[in-house]
């Protein structure tokens, strides 16, 4: 399957946080594309991405919020760039009302881009309290800083610890946005290793 993703950054997206024209070859991955290959295989191919403050603002007029606009403008771009299915991460960043909006953005992107298989949410704080939750750390979620309490990792040494993940079936119970996250990749991408 053809995918496009969006994240935030480069912890996200790695090499693919990188403009089109600076991107290398073969890009490295981020922590985005680690987390689908072990939620839904590694049988997908990335064809585009954006990072989020790169989105343009879909139908700005309309009263909606940003959040709810990024969605709808990630899922146009995954459109326009010809992928079957968009797939993104949204850090919360102690915003609960950026999780609402994410949710209320892919119901209607569903709606609008039917064509196209979404599978997205917002991680609780930050990606980086999945990275914890992927070492096996309980109560990952309710860290106040869960990049300091991760350390000073670059993008591939936490690409490595989702890599060495053996299975999210292994997952602390309390990591309740990344159980969600995952669900929902294996029901619209189909599963990968077994829960």
């Amino acid at each position: 399957m053809i995918l496009f993703i969006a994240g935030d950054g480069k912890t996200e997206l790695g090499d693919w946080s990188e403009p089109p024209q600076y991107r290398a070859a073969h890009p490295r991955r981020g922590c985005l594309e680690a987390l689908v290959s072990e939620a839904a295989g590694p049988h997908h191919e990335i064809a585009g991405s954006i990072s989020w403050k790169n989105i343009r603002s879909f139908q700005a007029g309309q009263h909606r919020s940003k959040e709810l606009r990024n969605v709808l403008g990630a899922a146009l771009h995954a459109k326009d760039a010809g992928c079957e299915a968009l797939v993104f991460v949204r850090d919360r960043d102690r915003r609960p009302e950026c999780q609402v909006e994410i949710e209320s953005g892919l119901r209607e992107a569903e709606g609008r881009f039917a064509e196209l298989k979404i599978a997205g949410g917002v991680a609780i704080e930050e990606i980086e309290a999945w990275i914890l939750a992927c070492r096996g750390e309980r109560k990952s979620e309710a860290h106040r800083d869960a990049k300091a309490a991760l350390g000073p990792l670059s993008t591939q040494d936490k690409v490595a610890v989702i890599d060495s993940l053996a299975s999210f079936s292994e997952l602390p119970d309390d990591a309740h946005s990344l159980k969600l996250w995952v669900s929902q990749v294996r029901a619209r991408l189909g599963a990968g290793s077994t829960p």
